[in-house]
């Protein structure tokens, strides 16, 4: 059905699943050739009990032979999609694009209806629809926001909004990890199309570039063809101590992946120095929660007395409870610190 699947609705009268979602081109070698173009947004249907699945691009407009669309096309672009609503009758779906900002109308094979989307608030999510009034209704996350759509127009006729108590630095910078049209080339990608969330895909990626050239940082020499590599998690890497970025250590500091929005997502520049330091400032507040099986106490203190017995599930099963005292995530001549230094 794909990589990434986001949200899937029963199409009314005959029992078929759709499901929205993506799926990677990561089969493809080389940043150059990726540039733009390394994903699809697909709606996936199948008809249970039968395994059969016919998969339809939901961005017909694309022409995946460049890297790039002009604007009127790239405003037409799907992004991100996170939800899908039928109507009664079976005849038309309605998807949301949580990077594209908008909503797009599919038909009973997938194909779109009509090529432009309807214009709603930032990071569309879920979508109901109220057929007695005529109505449909998205949540826009990032917006903070309620869209109302009119059934008989496609058009949006309101926008409600709600408190949304989201601290400023993410408002302002999340739209650099999540904004399709600003972020890409074509529109339907951005840095959250493979850092999903903030986290990752689950694929290899050979980004090597055989055109390219060495490039010197920090005093090493690394290679253009850097091979096979799994998406990083964007989750606390924003920090003091962190040490230079990527599984080689080939990126100086978070501000050195501005080119990648030009030279892998296909935007017509890179990402500015401003919209950099939002971004970096967004990450700078995600973290991973903490660890139930642990409360902060000295590290004076046996790793087995650092145990909370009141949240472990199974004691002894945690990794803290293996003794001895000391803690070998630093103790030891070669250790973990240097390559895990934010743990």
């Amino acid at each position: 059905l794909g990589n990434i699947l986001m949200a899937m609705s029963v199409r009314p009268g005959t029992g078929e699943v759709f499901v929205v979602g993506t799926d990677a081109t990561n089969e493809i070698r080389f940043e150059p050739n990726l540039k733009g173009k390394f994903l699809r947004v697909n709606v996936s249907r199948f008809a249970p009990p039968s395994g059969s699945v016919t998969i339809t691009d939901m961005n017909p407009q694309i022409n995946y032979s460049t890297h790039t669309s002009p604007p009127a096309v790239r405003k037409q672009a799907l992004g991100d999609p996170r939800g899908i609503a039928w109507r009664s009758d079976g005849t038309k779906a309605y998807v949301t694009g949580m990077g594209s900002n908008n909503v797009i109308m599919i038909n009973a094979t997938g194909g779109r209806t009509v090529p432009d989307p309807i214009t709603v608030g930032d990071g569309p999510t879920g979508i109901v629809i109220d057929e007695a009034r005529q109505r449909a209704y998205v949540i826009n996350k990032f917006g903070g926001s309620i869209s109302t759509i009119d059934l008989s127009t496609d058009k949006e006729v309101s926008r409600t909004a709600f408190f949304d108590p989201t601290p400023q630095v993410i408002k302002t910078g999340r739209k650099h990890l999540y904004n399709t049209h600003t972020g890409s080339g074509h529109g339907h990608i951005s840095c959250g199309s493979c850092h999903v969330d903030a986290r990752w895909d689950r694929l290899g990626w050979d980004l090597g570039d055989p055109s390219g050239e060495m490039a010197l940082v920090d005093g090493k020499s690394f290679h253009p063809l850097k091979g096979v590599k799994t998406t990083q998690f964007l989750i606390d890497i924003i920090g003091r101590g962190r040490g230079n970025l990527h599984w080689r250590g080939d990126k100086d500091g978070f501000a050195d992946f501005a080119g990648a929005f030009q030279n892998l997502q296909g935007a017509d520049a890179p990402l500015d120095v401003v919209s950099m330091q939002e971004f970096s400032d967004f990450l700078a507040a995600c973290w991973y929660v903490p660890n139930p099986y642990r409360v902060y106490k000295p590290n004076s203190q046996s790793s087995t007395t650092r145990i909370n017995p009141n949240r472990v599930r199974g004691t002894g099963v945690s990794f803290q409870s293996v003794p001895p005292a000391v803690n070998l995530f630093v103790a030891v001549n070669v250790n973990c610190v240097p390559c895990h230094n934010a743990q």
